[in-house]
């Protein structure tokens, strides 16, 4: 039985040049789902708010996904995504937070709040 889930989870760190993990694979190799997950993952934490360091605004995280292309993405992966760009954008604005938590709030408390 296939199990996409499992290949995207244990997937989604590989990178297209090879140099990911956990097994190495590069290309092709890399399954599908974990190839979408991971510009969709990329995404998503570049532009989400960080504790510790300045997110990416929406622009900046489209050029850096242009600019892994073919390094760390699927080219036709990223090309798809950007492809999708405004949707992305509007269910973005839809479900993300736009402001930042207070900064005397718990670590703990900002990773549920996410």
């Amino acid at each position: 039985m296939n199990h996409p889930e499992r290949s995207s989870a244990l997937s989604h760190h590989e990178r297209w040049d090879g140099r990911g993990f956990p097994q190495g694979l590069s290309g092709e190799e890399i399954p599908l789902f974990g190839r979408i997950l991971s510009v969709a993952d990329a995404f998503d934490e570049w532009t989400a708010y960080q504790f510790r360091k300045r997110s990416l605004n929406n622009d900046e995280a489209k050029a850096k996904l242009k600019e892994e292309s073919g390094k760390a993405f699927d080219p036709r992966v990223v090309e798809a995504f950007l492809a999708r760009w405004e949707e992305i954008e509007r269910f973005q604005r839809q479900f993300r937070r736009t402001e930042e938590p207070p900064d005397d709030l718990p670590v703990a408390s900002v990773a549920y709040a996410m």
